[in-house]
């Protein structure tokens, strides 16, 4: 089914969601392929809905693109997309896991990275 703006993401197939979550965040199908490790007609033909994926693999695209897999699932987006979205009403360490869960997993990496290193001082 394509996306149109009367389609909301719980009336997308699978393969709409991840093609959807993939393109808000910028990612094409050849990063993404590589990233999950296979090649980018594996990506195109789960977009499609055209083959079935393994539960790991769903998860692993779920990582990379920053969605659960229960979002990926069923539509139901649980962490806003955009970290301008939501009120800081908790703890600063639930604003900080909020933030982390949004950015790629590239970032998340970079973000640890940066953080072991602030920790050393």
């Amino acid at each position: 089914m394509k996306k149109t703006a009367e389609t909301s993401i719980k009336e997308m197939t699978l393969g709409g969601r991840i093609r959807y979550y993939r393109k808000i965040s910028g990612i094409s199908q050849e990063a993404l392929a590589a990233e999950i490790l296979v090649t980018k007609q594996s990506v195109s033909q789960y977009e499609h809905d055209r083959t079935d994926m393994k539960v790991s693999t769903l998860e692993t695209i779920a990582c990379v693109l920053g969605v659960s897999a229960g979002s990926l699932v069923d539509g139901v987006p649980d962490v806003s997309q955009d970290a301008n979205d939501f009120e800081i009403d908790g703890s600063e360490e639930d604003t900080m896991l909020t933030l982390f869960r949004q950015m790629s997993p590239r970032d998340r990496k970079v973000m640890i990275e940066q953080m072991k290193a602030f920790l050393k001082f």
